[in-house]
């Protein structure tokens, strides 16, 4: 469930749909590969929600299937956001991705057709499907989503030096970098909002009770060593002077640092949209948004002065005595 999915659940009324005399029935499930066999499946699975669909799906056809599951509910960098697939299968040696659509209309259609050039294009793979009927023809349509927390996943803690930005070669001057302004459209998005940003991080890491909407930053800066979408790792730094930041390993490529920054910035915008919507209580007492801005004049400073800045937004964890 995504960041904006999870506050809706704790906040709508939970709508539950009536059993229908369908339910238990069983229905026969097509592909458009002739090497992956039909399938019998409950119609059950069909309401079951991306991750629990998949897992059912899984379960229901991997005895039938002649390749090796490898994984499920996989998300791929698009550079508007991510595409999902249902589970990932190895056919002939070679990585292929599975989409699961629960009806064959011209939606489903319109997103496989674009997921096929996307992933053709992106990745130089071939994508197929299982539905219930065969999907008729149709123009591309887009099933990009937007970057959420629950995208984010933890790792071990590992000693280093991160930075929001690392100069390269090709992206030498911070203030004119793409990074600087996704950073600063960042702070603006979650000024007044970052306990609730924040909050959502610890329930994704189980830090704190499901319940927890609101957690205030810590005085002292903490890291959260987490992977990114393609298991890039990095670490989202925390605390009441500098607010949230997204540190990357040195070696990270500047391509990588830019998607993630600016797919961060829209995580951010569409929680402050939806807290506004909601009427939500903001923080007070707001400092991380002027002390990047005077990070920034800093920068701004000493780049006029000549002085070479080789990295901005530090967080470093040394080793443990």
């Amino acid at each position: 469930m995504g960041i904006l999915g999870i506050f809706r659940k704790k906040i709508a009324p939970q709508q539950v749909e009536p059993k229908t005399a369908s339910e238990g029935k069983s229905i026969t499930l097509v592909s458009d590969l002739p090497a992956l066999p039909q399938v019998q499946i409950s119609k059950d699975i069909l309401g079951m929600n991306n991750p629990q669909r998949s897992l059912a799906m899984i379960k229901a056809v991997h005895t039938e299937l002649p390749s090796e599951v490898v994984d499920i509910v996989r998300k791929f960098r698009h550079p508007q956001g991510l595409v999902s697939t249902s589970f990932g299968l190895t056919i002939g040696g070679n990585y292929t991705p599975i989409i699961f659509f629960p009806v064959a209309d011209k939606k489903s259609a319109g997103e496989f057709a674009f997921l096929k050039v996307f992933f053709k294009k992106q990745y130089k793979m071939d994508v197929h499907y299982y539905a219930p009927q065969k999907l008729p023809g149709a123009s591309p349509v887009s099933c990009v989503v937007h970057l959420d927390i629950p995208d984010f996943q933890r790792r071990p803690e590992a000693k280093g030096v991160y930075a929001s930005w690392w100069a390269t070669k090709d992206d030498k001057i911070f203030t004119k970098s793409k990074s600087c302004k996704y950073l600063t459209e960042t702070f603006k998005a979650t000024e007044g909002i970052e306990t609730w940003v924040f909050g959502a991080f610890c329930r994704r890491f189980d830090l704190v009770d499901d319940k927890a909407f609101r957690v205030n930053l810590p005085k002292e800066g903490e890291g959260l060593f987490v992977k990114g979408p393609d298991d890039v790792p990095m670490v989202v730094s925390c605390s009441k002077e500098k607010g949230i930041r997204i540190c990357f390993e040195k070696d990270t490529p500047l391509e990588y640092r830019e998607w993630m920054l600016e797919n961060f910035m829209i995580c951010c915008e569409d929680w402050r949209k939806l807290l506004i919507r909601k009427k939500a209580k903001m923080d007070e007492d707001v400092e991380s948004l002027k002390h990047w801005e005077f990070l920034v004049e800093t920068c701004l400073a000493e780049e006029k002065a000549k002085k070479e800045i080789d990295k901005v937004g530090m967080y470093v964890l040394m080793e443990k005595a």
